[in-house]
């Protein structure tokens, strides 16, 4: 991708010189024919191919200084944006009773994709909000599990707590291609609020693995968020880090999110995982009495 967009904007470069080569020739023909001093056919062309060589010899170095400057912007990640249907690739719909949250891929072997997603998928009770959901609108105050969290929980055992079978039973993962296949939990973290799950490589069973970023987010970095706010499968929504540090656990985002979005990735500008969609901030109005309450964002 990054090869290709350098060749169209170099040959764009290129074109753009000859254009400027072919006026100026265009105009240095026009004035010898108005002066009347045009001698033979031979001599304007030998004086045009001296102007084109002139023209490309003076912004040679015009041109190399904007490939260099277009390379290093590409490689800093400046030019670049996410591939989109990449990350819808690696972005799964996950099931439990009437709640959806999202999920997202982060591994393979030879026989399974483990997917990162939210612990409270698995809960049973019911939220304390369910019956409000339906007045709730989406949110531009999300919270996300910090990157430092996630590798942490993914790296150290002490932070992984085995989850019951009877708390996974009802559990269905959706594909992008509407193929429906179990997911197996392999550990979780109730207090992190991430869970970690493996599906089995079967026939039609193709996950895209997407890469957690190096660097954790600062305050004003472009975000990406990728989830099923309210069923709406695969919504995307763009926004800010709003808060790079709400907490121990999270740091705030405003990019529109809702119930479904939970268990999303948040993405940077380069497609990068750095964070988990977990928690959204809304207010409710209920009896004529505004509240603040936080929600989680399954749907």
């Amino acid at each position: 991708m990054r090869k290709t967009l350098r060749r169209i904007l170099y040959t764009v470069l290129v074109i753009a010189v000859l254009s400027n080569a072919f006026i100026h020739v265009r105009e240095v023909k026009k004035s010898i024919i108005t002066e009347d001093r045009m001698e033979r056919n031979e001599t304007v062309l030998c004086l045009s191919l001296q102007i084109i060589a002139a023209i490309l010899d003076s912004e040679a170095k015009i041109l190399a200084d904007l490939y260099n400057r277009i390379n290093a912007l590409s490689e800093k990640g400046i030019v670049v944006k996410p591939d989109f249907e990449k990350l819808i690739d690696g972005t799964v719909i996950i099931y439990n009773k009437e709640n959806i949250v999202a999920g997202v891929c982060i591994k393979e072997d030879e026989s399974f994709y483990y997917i990162l997603t939210v612990y409270h998928i698995i809960r049973d009770e019911e939220d304390e909000t369910s019956s409000s959901k339906k007045f709730i609108p989406e949110s531009n105050m999300g919270l996300a599990i910090k990157l430092e969290m996630i590798q942490q929980f993914l790296e150290k055992k002490v932070l992984q707590q085995f989850v019951p079978r009877k708390d996974i039973i009802n559990i269905t993962i959706q594909l992008k291609n509407h193929i429906m296949v179990a997911g197996e939990f392999l550990f979780a973290n109730p207090d992190l609020d991430l869970a970690l799950l493996r599906v089995y490589k079967s026939l039609g069973i193709e996950l895209e693995v997407l890469e957690l970023a190096e660097i954790c987010p600062k305050m004003g970095d472009e975000v990406y968020v990728l989830g099923h706010p309210l069923g709406r499968r695969y919504n995307l929504s763009k926004g800010i880090v709003s808060k790079a540090d709400i907490d121990f656990t999270y740091f705030g985002i405003d990019a529109l999110t809702t119930w479904g979005n939970s268990g999303g990735a948040v993405f940077n500008s380069r497609g990068k995982i750095i964070g988990i969609c977990s928690q959204v901030l809304v207010y409710v109005l209920e009896a004529k009495k505004v509240e603040t309450i936080k929600i989680t964002g399954d749907d």
